[in-house]
């Protein structure tokens, strides 16, 4: 039998992993369980690779916060609740820093600082990376430093079934474990959910065999709304035929992107003619499929080719080494040596569960559901309106424990409810306190 808890968060991945940590070290006295259907280092957050925006202004003093909220409201085509963005933008930059204090191994240039490189629309080059395995670099150490909080309980391989939900509010979940069969109620003073997306609906998608939308699906479940489901974005570089995806920062290293004839067919839209391969990613996977749909697809098929050869083999070793394994194994294609098969492929949900940006859900009236939170891409503020604009989103990866009053950029704040009143864990303080 699992004890009641203060706070259940479903979901170990960015999102998920940042929460409970930054609740285990705030608030210690409270008793968390962090519930995952696979470990927390497997989840679909280890794969986003490009890196994560943030205007630091150390590579380039003209950018700034204002710069990267319109970049990101321009992306959303304008449909992004620019209220949030401002958090968001501004949130950027100490989170990063926090997230280096914390352990993570950024790139770095040449005189020791976190390196940024350019990215599909963004006006300044503003991309804080590891190479391009950003979201393992950050999800290791939050799991790592997870580890060692007593009062966090971990439920690996333990799959939700559905919310408890009674008179109006959410009061736990029910769980099953995926090796013993046992199902177990969890009572609990309020549930995040941190899920993902559900990229998984699609035949080609960049999104892993988990991404099956179960948090929209515990929410819709209850009847409770679900908000802008016809926004899904389709990363313009999934790696042909398989879908995974060849990161956007392989643009953002200077790789191009050639049609049958062998012509940067970027030039040829007026959308993309400022911008080329670094046009938002909408626009980008419009103009391929429009390559294709005129038979200028490789071969008169279905993709497009995406060359770093010009880069060379030391910079393609050094900054994008992760794009080169997988066109390796699952394309039988070294792009040092070959231009990479490439077309649209479904990567994120801009909807989701409707939440405030308090990250509480709303009901079909608009008013927070007690005791119900959500959180990362399962969310949805709408921080995105109809385009996300990488790369990876802050928010999925910060949530810093702060006062009552202060929302954060990340999401993963958790209003305090009248029900908190904790009892203590061995000789932690007792008292009733917000938490993240």
């Amino acid at each position: 039998m699992i004890p009641s808890q203060d706070v259940v968060i479903v979901g170990g991945g960015l999102t998920g992993s940042r929460a409970a940590l930054a609740i285990a070290q705030k608030y210690p006295h409270l008793r968390l369980a962090l519930i995952s259907k696979v470990h927390p280092i497997r989840s679909h957050s280890v794969a986003a690779q490009g890196g994560m925006a943030a205007a630091l202004g150390h590579l380039d003093e003209t950018d700034n916060w204002l710069d990267h909220a319109f970049d990101t409201v321009k992306g959303s085509d304008y449909l992004a609740d620019q209220n949030a963005v401002a958090v968001l933008t501004q949130a950027a930059p100490p989170t990063v820093r926090a997230l280096e204090k914390l352990g993570v191994l950024f790139s770095r240039d040449e005189e020791g600082r976190i390196a940024q490189r350019p990215f599909g629309g963004h006006s300044h080059p503003r991309a804080c990376y590891a190479a391009d395995k950003t979201g393992h670099a950050i999800l290791h150490e939050l799991v790592a430093n997870l580890l060692g909080q007593p009062n966090v309980t971990l439920l690996a391989e333990w799959y939700v079934l559905r919310l408890i939900y009674e008179d109006g509010e959410v009061k736990g979940v029910v769980a099953y474990c995926l090796e013993t069969g046992t199902v177990a109620a969890i009572p609990s003073k309020a549930v995040l959910l941190a899920t993902g997306g559900y990229g998984r609906v699609f035949g080609t998608t960049s999104n892993d065999y988990a991404s099956t939308g179960d948090g929209l699906y515990l929410v819709a479940r209850e009847g409770l709304p679900l908000q802008d489901m016809e926004f899904v974005q389709f990363h313009p570089t999934g790696l042909y035929p398989a879908g995974v995806l060849i990161s956007e920062a392989v643009r953002g290293e200077g790789a191009y992107l050639l049609n049958d004839r062998g012509e940067r067919f970027m030039a040829h839209y007026e959308a993309s003619q400022a911008r080329m391969e670094l046009a938002p990613r909408d626009i980008t996977s419009r103009n391929i499929a429009l390559e294709v749909a005129a038979g200028r697809g490789i071969g008169g098929g279905s993709y497009v080719h995406l060359d770093v050869r010009h880069l060379g083999r030391e910079k393609i070793l050094q900054k994008i080494p992760f794009a080169r394994e997988e066109g390796l194994r699952l394309a039988g294609v070294d792009c040092i040596e070959a231009p990479l098969p490439v077309r649209p492929t479904a990567h994120y949900s801009m909807g989701g569960i409707p939440t405030d940006p308090d990250c509480r859900v709303l009901d079909r009236h608009s008013r927070p559901v007690p005791g119900l939170y959500a959180a990362g891409e399962c969310a949805c503020l709408s921080v995105h309106g109809a385009n996300r604009l990488g790369p990876i989103p802050c928010w999925n990866a910060r949530c810093l424990a702060s006062g009552p009053a202060k929302p954060w950029g990340g999401r993963c704040w958790i209003v305090p409810s009248p029900r908190f009143r904790s009892q203590p864990i061995k000789s932690k303080p007792k008292g009733r306190s917000p938490i993240c």
